[in-house]
Formats: structure tokens, sequence, C-alpha cells
């Protein structure tokens, strides 16, 4: 593998799982504790959870644990709606779950089409 693919592959996991940290604390706090884009709510999510699902791909340990990925996320997606419910200044909506859920599904879609691109890319000889 080259050192750059083999650089972002090693990196992915832990940046997956940072992202999926801060999803967890940003959906859980307060709502006046939260940073605002100036995005809708629902871009927020989307863009949210499909940047989270990019940057799986590179570490994936094959098709299966995409897979597993995007439903984990989709779960997530449903348990923070749910959890919302009972935190101020907070609304868990079926659209915020939605619109969550598409952006892991798109996010790692690209992330595993792109990974697998830039893994058959091959250097320029001189």
């Amino acid at each position: 593998m080259k050192p750059l693919t083999d650089l972002i592959a090693r990196l992915s996991p832990p940046a997956f799982w940072l992202c999926v940290m801060l999803i967890l604390y940003l959906s859980l706090v307060p709502g006046t504790m939260r940073p605002h884009t100036g995005a809708s709510g629902h871009l927020e999510h989307f863009f949210a959870y499909a940047m989270t699902g990019a940057i799986f791909p590179p570490g994936a340990r094959g098709r299966m644990s995409v897979l597993m990925a995007a439903v984990g996320l989709c779960w997530l997606s449903g348990a923070v709606e749910i959890a919302q419910l009972w935190i101020p200044g907070r609304t868990g909506e079926v659209a915020g779950f939605v619109w969550s859920s598409a952006g892991a599904w798109i996010g790692l879609i690209l992330g595993h089409w792109m990974w697998r691109t830039m893994r058959h890319l091959t250097p320029l000889e001189n």
C-alpha cells in the first residue's frame, strides 16, 4: 500500500470515532449551548453524518463493516433524536432522523467510492 493511503487507512478509525463523539456531544447539550452554523438544522444533520460516514471506509475491514457503520449511524441518529425529547431547548424529530440517516448512507457510499478510486490510482513515474 502506498504511504499516503496507508496513513489514511490508519487515521480513519480514530477520526470516525472522534466524529461520532462530537455528534453525541453536540446533539445532547442543551440548545443554548450548541453552536449554530446558520444553515438549517436538517442540513446540519445531513452534513455531520455524511462527513462522519465518508471518513469511515478507508479503515473498514470490508463491505460488511461499511454496512454495519451505516446501520450504526442510523441507530445513533434515532437514539439521539429520542434523547433530545428530554433535553431543554432541543426537539427530537423524525425529520432529523431521516436527514441524518440519509447523510450517513450517502457519506459512506461516497467515501467508499472515493477510497476505492484513490487506492487504484498510481503515481506518475518520472
